[in-house]
């Protein structure tokens, strides 16, 4: 007997969630795949554990891109800087190898390298990249809330159910060198839908970010408490468990080369439209390394 489970995606028919309270009949069928001789299929076709719900799951696809998060002994300072041995705790690993995000056959011409770490209370995040031509036409409404800039933005998207979920949090560094602020355009979503929920921010969270107009080396620091993850039916209570996999998609909007990156490699014209994210896996321990150097 073979047993055969077809996974079909979500939203292909009425591009929306279906109010469920408006069914009165549902009807399953089987279609015939071609109009061979053999069809159509000329046995009792049985139906077993059918379930009337919100949406079906994404069948699990492996991500190309993985990394293991350290938990760090003493947090970084969040000034922009990396002091020595502050993120030793992150390992060697680190997120880079960026493509376009419609096209992961091309690369980036400037690639970034992000890290991550985390303890109890934080998440932490480390980014560095050399950036030939740092400037911002920016308009900033305040720290933390929505900015209006068509210069570079670093977008983060993290999805707590892991890298095929669907609901996001999504954070989006905008440094501005005209007043020295790392300023964070924050959204979540419980589907893949955009614009997300406009008015969640992280409220507590923190970034800073240094430039070296010699080295053309940009250096972003940032940090959000895992209490800030508190969107309703995707709320954090603190830190994902030992083991726990979280999706999350980088990218890098490079306005001067008229380039659009991110990491985990997608072929969408979008950041969050594309599954798999990348995959976060926490480990419940440092990984230290006894080499570590900055960019």
């Amino acid at each position: 007997m073979m047993n055969t489970t077809i996974w079909k995606n979500f939203q292909y028919d009425a591009g929306g969630d279906v109010d469920i309270t408006q069914i009165a009949k549902m009807r399953l069928s089987v279609q015939a795949g071609n109009t061979a001789s053999s069809y159509p299929i000329a046995v009792d076709i049985a139906y077993d554990q059918v379930v009337l719900g919100y949406a079906t799951l994404a069948e699990p696809i492996p991500s190309e891109k993985t990394y293991s998060i350290g938990k760090c002994s003493v947090p970084p300072t969040i000034d922009g800087t990396v002091g020595a041995s502050e993120w030793y705790d992150a390992g060697s690993a680190v997120c880079t190898d960026f493509v376009a995000h419609d096209n992961p056959a091309v690369p980036a011409t400037e690639d970034p390298e992000v890290r991550f770490m985390y303890d109890a209370t934080n998440l932490y995040v480390l980014w560095q990249v050399v950036d030939t031509v740092f400037t911002q036409d920016f308009s900033p409404n305040s720290p933390g809330d929505d900015v209006s800039s068509s210069g570079d933005k670093f977008p983060m998207y993290f999805t707590p159910a892991g890298p095929m979920g669907d609901g996001f949090y999504r954070m989006s560094l905008v440094p501005n060198p005209g007043d020295s602020t790392l300023y964070v355009w924050d959204e979540a979503a419980l589907t893949s839908g955009y614009p997300g929920v406009a008015s969640w921010t992280a409220a507590n969270d923190a970034g800073a970010f240094t430039y070296d107009s010699g080295s053309h080396l940009l250096i972003m620091e940032y940090r959000i408490p895992w209490t800030d993850f508190n969107l309703a039916g995707l709320a954090q209570t603190g830190a994902p468990a030992d083991g726990a996999k979280w999706g999350v998609q980088l990218g890098f909007s490079n306005p001067d080369l008229s380039e659009s990156v991110n990491w985990e490699p997608d072929e969408t014209a979008g950041y969050i439209m594309g599954r798999p994210f990348g995959e976060l896996t926490f480990t419940g321990t440092s990984l230290p390394v006894s080499d570590w150097a900055q960019y």
